[in-house]
C-alpha cells in the first residue's frame, strides 16, 4: 500500500486550513510543514491550526534542523502539536544543510556529511518534556489523555 504525504508551506491562514480539509477529504496520510527557522511561519503553530480542522490527517514537520532548534523547545513544540491533534504529529529530523539557517544562530553548521552527525551530540536536550517511561522515539502512539 502507498502512502503520500504533502509538504506545503502557508501563505495565509485560509488557504492553509483548505489545503488542510482538502488532503484529509482526499486521503493523504499527511501534511509536512517546511521548518526553516526566520524564513517563513512556524510550523508547529500552522500544523496545529491545521489539527483544528481535521481529524485524521497526520501533522508534522519536514524537516526541523537539530542543529539550530533548541532540543527541549522543539520538543516541547511537537508534545503539544501532538496533544491538541489527539497524536497526529510527526517530527522530521535533519542535521542542517542551509547556510542562511545557521548563520543567524549561535550554532556552527556541519561542512560536510561526517560534520552532520558531529553537530547533533552537542544539541541533545537535558531535561525531558515526554511522560515518564516514554521518549520522541513513541510520540506518535502517546497521548495525553490516551495513555501507550
Amino acid at each position: 500500500m502507498a502512502i503520500f504525504s504533502v509538504q506545503a508551506r502557508p501563505a495565509d491562514a485560509a488557504s492553509w486550513l483548505d489545503l488542510a480539509r482538502r488532503l484529509e477529504a482526499a486521503g493523504f496520510d499527511a501534511l509536512l510543514a517546511a521548518d526553516h527557522p526566520g524564513h517563513g511561519a512556524s510550523p508547529f503553530v500552522s500544523l496545529a491550526a491545521a489539527a483544528a480542522v481535521t481529524s485524521t490527517l497526520g501533522l508534522g514537520s519536514y524537516v526541523s534542523n537539530a542543529g539550530v532548534r533548541e532540543p527541549i523547545l522543539l520538543a516541547t513544540d511537537v508534545a503539544t502539536l501532538d496533544m491538541v491533534s489527539g497524536g497526529r504529529a510527526r517530527l522530521g529530523l535533519g542535521a542542517g544543510h542551509t547556510p542562511a539557517e545557521w548563520r543567524p544562530s549561535a550554532a556552527s553548521g556541519p561542512t560536510s556529511p561526517p560534520g552532520y552527525a558531529a553537530a547533533w551530540p552537542s544539541r541533545r536536550p537535558s531535561g525531558t518534556c515526554w511522560p515518564a517511561g516514554r521518549s520522541a522515539s513513541t510520540l506518535r502512539s502517546w497521548s495525553p489523555t490516551r495513555p501507550a
